[in-house]
């Protein structure tokens, strides 16, 4: 087919066709002309590279996205990891120490536990050996039983000797504490010879000395110059610091280590103390030249004072004798101002200590309340009466005796503990004040500390005055305990049907048994029933409480005359009356032995303060003659027995004059003391 001619153009010259036209012209036979180049095919094909690229970096990021996630995932499930791992490595750590430390030996609670399973283990056997002989069990059984019992009882023996050998091992480090405290103690007091003071005022007498020099250091007394002379002053009349900076009192609580050691079965094995500090070289007193040291009174001159000591200094009634103190051990109760040592503890020894503490203390302070408690457990009450604040022997007595385990425990087998306490510096309202004086006034309490043991009506059957050592203490409480079984085992037999001869002597063992002070008060019905029942005093009860009445009389009446005719100046003023006064007292009828010993005690101290040694031998054996066991007759022996060398050391002295010192003493005349600062 050929196509159709052109149309002409109207005028001018003919031209082609436009490219646009012949694009989009139509087509043939009705259709589209094609056209690669056209723009919509562009577009399209625009279009479709764009949306290529799009979704290939869709799809990279996509990816990407996709990669992070997985590394973050990897990365927490590792770290997740490693801390489960090391939880679990700390988790088994820890259980490693906690299962290591939880089987560290415990030697004393490893021996105490095997031991309380071997004693029940031993008593399940036996109890099955005694069942098995009841059914008559055959020989074979009975024989295995046996055998179990003999290992039993070895293992036991096993036991028990290593719970010995543990006490010995703390029995040891307490060795070493004593050590070490005698070596503080004599190092303290080698030191403190030659010391100086302006000032010491003693805390009990109150006496004042000036310009003082401390000589010599025993346990029981302390040696000291000053102005007027020498003199001797009691440990338990030193004033606070003194007795701290000489190491007096037990702070370490020795005595009862050395309860503690003593019972036990095995010698016990001491560690080598390691060596003391070197101190300065002291010049060392005498060897014991004078006999006087010991019976010295706490004074240069002997003050001529009361021989009771009593609590409350300002209600005696008696005069001013001094009478020789007696051994510290069992020293007589105290009025003085002696609050607890303040010492510096070996750290080693604080631990043990605390270690070795045994039960608190569980004392009451209602005696009525007490004496209730101890009607229903059939037991008596022990009252303390104690200065908790201002008594020295007090202190000493509570800290070093009845705060011990073993000591309460012996108190509380048959006594309630109640303390009565009367302090200077503690406040206590007036009811209390009125209570605590009627029971002071009831059982004629004198002097601090006093221990009285009664049944649970309050009536005393033991009676402890003064300082008490452990040992003591324990002593006292089993002669009380003793002695309220009986006095109870005697009150029930009179409450019984008895003839008149039974209930007398039944009434007269009862008032022997009891204190003999508490008779006239507490024990007064069975003494009136006793009277008329012995009209004839065929028991000497009577007599005897009438022998205790007129001694007390007679010491009154003899402190009072000595009181009124000045007796204490006298005897420094002139002497010679002095002594006429008291031999001219010597020869008043009527006078019972103790009465003439507490006399020829003064007269004796006079001479030799006067040192007329050749006029003591007669005084002397006069008293051992009157009562050779009493404290003063054994003082009146000892003297005799050193009078030669009293003689030869006092002989060539003037009146007055005191004996030499000892080598590298110096008497303390006038010392020139430099003034303290004013503040």
């Amino acid at each position: 087919m050929t196509d159709a001619p052109a149309p002409r153009q109207p005028s001018g010259e003919t031209l082609p066709p436009a490219e646009d036209e012949t694009r989009f012209a139509p087509k043939e036979n009705g259709g589209e002309h094609k056209d690669e180049n056209s723009a919509p095919a562009a577009k399209k094909r625009l279009k479709t590279s764009l949306d290529v690229v799009s979704e290939h970096a869709a799809e990279e990021e996509s990816a990407r996205q996709e990669d992070s996630e997985r590394k973050a995932r990897g990365d927490a499930l590792f770290w997740n990891l490693c801390l489960g791992l090391f939880a679990l490595i700390v988790i088994s750590a820890g259980y490693i120490v906690y299962e290591k430390f939880s089987q560290l030996p415990d030697p004393v609670k490893d021996a105490r536990e095997a031991l309380e399973d071997n004693h029940a283990q031993l008593l399940k056997k036996q109890e099955q050996l005694r069942e098995i002989r009841n059914r008559t069990a055959p020989k074979e059984q009975l024989l295995s039983l046996l055998d179990i019992f003999e290992h039993t009882a070895s293992d036991l023996e096993e036991t028990q000797k290593s719970i010995e050998k543990e006490k010995m091992r703390v029995a040891g480090i307490r060795g070493e504490i004593r050590s070490y405290f005698e070596r503080y103690r004599q190092h303290a007091r080698a030191k403190a010879r030659g010391r100086k003071f302006d000032i010491l005022k003693t805390s009990h007498s109150g006496k004042t000395y000036l310009n003082v020099e401390i000589t010599r250091v025993e346990n029981e007394f302390v040696r000291i110059m000053h102005e007027q002379g020498s003199t001797s002053i009691p440990a338990g009349d030193l004033p606070d610091d003194i007795r701290e900076m000489l190491a007096y009192g037990d702070p370490l609580n020795i005595t009862a280590m050395n309860q503690t050691d003593a019972s036990l079965k095995s010698p016990v094995i001491r560690r080598a103390p390691s060596p003391a500090p070197a101190a300065a070289p002291v010049p060392q007193p005498a060897k014991k030249k004078v006999v006087v040291e010991d019976l010295d009174p706490p004074a240069g001159k002997p003050k001529i004072e009361t021989p009771t000591h009593t609590g409350d200094s300002g209600s005696s009634s008696s005069g001013n004798m001094w009478v020789p103190p007696r051994p510290f051990s069992a020293s007589p109760p105290c009025n003085n101002d002696i609050p607890a040592m303040k010492t510096i503890i070996h750290p080693l020894a604080a631990i043990l200590l605390a270690w070795s503490a045994g039960a608190s203390e569980t004392w009451s302070t209602s005696p009525a309340e007490a004496m209730q408690q101890a009607a229903a457990q059939n037991k008596g009450v022990m009252l303390e009466f104690t200065g908790s604040d201002w008594c020295g022997a007090c202190i000493m007595q509570k800290k070093q005796a009845l705060s011990l385990p073993e000591i309460q425990t012996a108190i509380s087998r048959s006594f309630i503990p109640v303390e009565l306490d009367y302090p200077r510096k503690k406040q206590q309202d007036a009811q209390t004040k009125t209570s605590l004086e009627t029971y002071k006034k009831s059982y004629g309490i004198t002097g601090f500390p006093t221990l009285v043991f009664a049944d649970a009506q309050g009536r005393p059957v033991h009676t402890v005055v003064g300082y008490a050592n452990p040992a003591q203490v324990m002593q006292d409480t089993k002669k009380a305990a003793e002695a309220l079984n009986t006095q109870q085992s005697l009150t029930n037999n009179l409450a019984e049907k008895l003839t008149d001869q039974q209930r007398r002597d039944t009434l007269v063992q009862l008032l022997k048994t009891v204190p003999q002070s508490s008779i006239r008060t507490f024990y007064k019905p069975a003494l009136a029933e006793l009277e008329k029942l012995d009209p004839q005093d065929a028991s000497g009860i009577l007599a005897k409480l009438h022998r205790d009445d007129l001694l007390h009389a007679q010491k009154l009446e003899w402190a009072d005359t000595f009181r009124k005719k000045n007796i204490h100046i006298l005897a420094d003023q002139n002497p010679d009356e002095a002594l006429s006064i008291m031999d001219s007292y010597l020869k008043k009828n009527g006078l019972l032995p103790e009465v003439k010993q507490a006399v020829l005690m003064q007269k004796v101290y006079l001479l030799m303060q006067q040192n007329r040694v050749n006029e003591l031998e007669q005084p002397l054996k006069e008293g051992v003659a009157l009562l050779p066991k009493s404290f003063e007759g054994k003082a009146f022996s000892k003297l005799l027995d050193k009078l030669p060398e009293i003689k030869k050391e006092r002989g060539l002295l003037k009146p007055g004059e005191e004996p030499p010192l000892p080598p590298g003493a110096i008497r303390a005349t006038k010392m020139i003391v430099p003034t303290a600062p004013a503040k």
